[in-house]
């Protein structure tokens, strides 16, 4: 009934075991599920958003990127545009606070801009244009060459294309009305500059002794009636041409109309241009591959995600329906001007993000939550292995004692009885034979003898499991000769049921003398008890010899029925004995196998149960061997 509901509790147990463990993994489970099946779809839901918003982050960038370029340029006063150097106001007063030693041209080799140019419309076909196209530093002999090549096929550009261009389409420019309407006051820059300036930036003889002595003359001339001139700058207007050769020009361009003298003043010589209104043109050549190809990458470097993939300009929107693109007109961006409908698809810059990268995340997560599910499966099923087996070990341990209990209770109530029935009638005077005494009191000492070696099991169980004592080298065969006629006296007579093999010459292995003795003992006594030798019977064999691996063992073989196979991990362990201790007919408590378990380790050796061949069964203790160098430091045993 105990082991009944032992059992009962035990999968009462696991099945509690098993709902706390699995019923919070289900719920969390669920809910972790439907948390990343949500965002999976939020996540899908939102890439045309997210494609759409890099776009229009991307597209006000590069916007203000390219207006940055035309602010700076358009804030370059009108007399840098030239070749060489120019003439600028000088913190040092000269005769008339102007030095005239001339400044170099910041008009340098730039990220964008591949030239500069200058020609007054006026002065077309006389005067040529001003070009400043900067070699870039670090070019090597063929760079150089090419780039040299490139200039001069922007010079033609520049006087074929462009200035024909202006000359055919506003040949009336002289008019004033035609002016104020290309520079329109709300985008045009009004600047009040030096006459002095102005005068030495366009002289069209700019020698030394030319400009000095006018420079004066004009100072004089005027005598503070005029100190500045009116200079309007028109905005920058951005168009795309192509050259004779093909190749594609991005150009900005701006009017520059400088106020002449009134009517009543006149210049000295070499400052004739400034009686008569100026009209220039001045531009730049911008980079194409640098506002097509190379700022739009670098800026989408920063703003865009690793989820947005940026397209070869000029390339189509993928045609693939997982795929959302966007596509930015760079020409509209720019506020580009376009003399044909070929060159539009050159700036189309495509933006696209797919749902290839959330379905492989959320493959991922799917993968690590059957992860986490596997890894709480096999927790679970360990624990319930792991409980199952400690309910078993625990419903073993309690039928052991229980078992151990009643082993103990017969083998003391037995002979405590016997001495106790043949006590009292030797002291009641029953019996008055002296040889009928005799043998009554012989019975009295051999169960008091039975009593003291049970209790002397117990004892040394106790002791082997607290402080064993230390094994020494020693020779196992002469040991166990010198056991052998304790062993063969049963009931103090000689009994004929053991052979003994034991070779000669083994070397000597770590034992303890009376740990061998108790193995011997608890062996040949376990033999007699449950393999019995029939007269002319094969008797109990205790061999001493070479085991695998050259290793010495001690065996005991028997010819009994053997030990199951189910029972054999079994058998060892304290107070088991193979069947049910209310049924069984042979004495003892289960410590004998036991003990030999814990002597054999004390002694650092290993027992093995084996199936002897033809029936029977063989216990092998096989000893460790000594080192030769150990010999030496350790004391041999008794």
């Amino acid at each position: 009934m105990a082991r009944r509901l032992g059992g009962e509790g035990g999968r009462t147990a696991l099945v509690w075991y098993a709902l706390l463990v699995l019923l919070p993994a289900l719920v969390f489970g669920g809910l972790l599920w439907q948390q990343l099946l949500r965002q999976y779809h939020e996540r899908r839901a939102q890439v045309p958003e997210s494609v759409a918003d890099a776009a229009g982050r991307l597209t006000r960038a590069l916007h203000a990127q390219f207006q940055a370029l035309l602010s700076r340029e358009d804030a370059r006063p009108f007399y840098v545009y030239q070749e060489v150097d120019y003439f600028e106001r000088s913190t040092v007063p000269g005769p008339v606070g102007y030095d005239l030693r001339p400044v170099q041209t910041p008009l340098r080799a730039t990220e964008g801009i591949r030239a500069w140019y200058q020609y007054d419309l006026k002065s077309v076909g006389d005067v040529p244009p001003i070009l400043i196209a900067p070699q870039p530093k670090g070019l090597s002999g063929a760079e150089a060459e090419a780039h040299t090549a490139w200039r001069m096929q922007f010079a033609e550009f520049v006087e074929e294309v462009l200035i024909r261009a202006h000359v055919e389409t506003h040949e009336h420019l002289m008019a004033e009305v035609e002016i104020e309407r290309l520079l329109d006051a709300e985008r045009t820059r009004k600047v009040m500059t030096p006459i002095e300036l102005v005068a030495l930036n366009c002289a069209l003889d700019r020698r030394p002794e030319c400009t000095q002595g006018d420079l004066r003359a004009l100072s004089q001339e005027l005598g503070g009636k005029l100190r500045n001139l009116r200079v309007r700058y028109g905005p920058f207007e951005v168009r795309a041409e192509r050259d004779h050769m093909g190749e594609l020009h991005l150009i900005a361009e701006r009017f520059v109309i400088i106020d002449g003298l009134p009517s009543h003043l006149r210049a000295p010589d070499c400052f004739a241009m400034i009686e008569s209104e100026q009209q220039l043109v001045q531009g730049i050549d911008i980079d194409p591959d640098w506002l097509l190809n190379r700022l739009p990458r670098t800026l989408a470097a920063d703003i865009l995600g690793s989820d947005i993939a940026l397209h070869p300009i000029g390339s189509s929107p993928p045609e693939d329906p997982e795929v959302t693109a966007e596509t930015i007109d760079l020409w509209d961006v720019y506020g580009i001007d376009l003399p044909s409908s070929e060159v539009r698809p050159l700036g189309n810059l495509t933006l696209s993000a797919g749902v290839a990268k959330i379905d492989g995340d959320f493959r991922a997560q799917i993968m690590w939550l059957v992860g986490v599910t596997a890894a709480m499966v096999a927790s679970l099923l360990l624990g319930i292995r792991l409980l199952w087996g400690s309910v078993r070990a625990s419903q073993a341990q309690a039928r052991r004692t229980e078992n151990f209990v009643a082993a103990v209770t017969h083998e003391l109530r037995t002979p405590v009885a016997s001495v106790k029935l043949h006590a009292e009638m030797l002291h009641e005077g029953w019996v008055r034979d002296e040889e009928q005494r005799r043998e009554y009191l012989e019975r009295i000492l051999r169960e008091i003898e039975r009593l003291d070696g049970l209790v002397d099991r117990v004892l040394v169980h106790r002791m082997l499991q607290g402080n064993a004592p230390k094994p020494r080298p020693g020779d196992l065969a002469g040991l166990v000769a010198g056991l052998r006629e304790e062993l063969e006296e049963v009931g103090g007579r000689s009994v004929d049921d053991l052979e003994f093999l034991l070779q000669a010459d083994l070397p000597p292995v770590l034992l303890d003398p009376e740990g061998v003795r108790e193995i011997l003992v608890n062996l040949i006594e376990n033999a007699r008890k449950y393999a019995p030798v029939d007269p002319g019977g094969e008797p109990i064999l205790i061999r001493v010899g070479t085991g695998p691996h050259g290793r010495v063992v001690l065996e005991v073989s028997d010819r009994g029925p053997g030990i199951p196979e189910a029972e054999r991990a079994h058998v060892f362990e304290p107070f088991y004995r193979i069947g049910d201790e209310h049924t069984r007919r042979n004495t003892g408590t289960g410590l004998g196998l036991h003990l030999v378990r814990l002597r054999a380790r004390a002694m650092k050796a290993r027992v093995q149960l084996l199936a002897r061949p033809g029936g029977g069964t063989t216990f092998r203790i096989t000893f460790r061997s000594v080192r030769p160098g150990a010999l030496a430091k350790q004391p041999p045993a008794a």
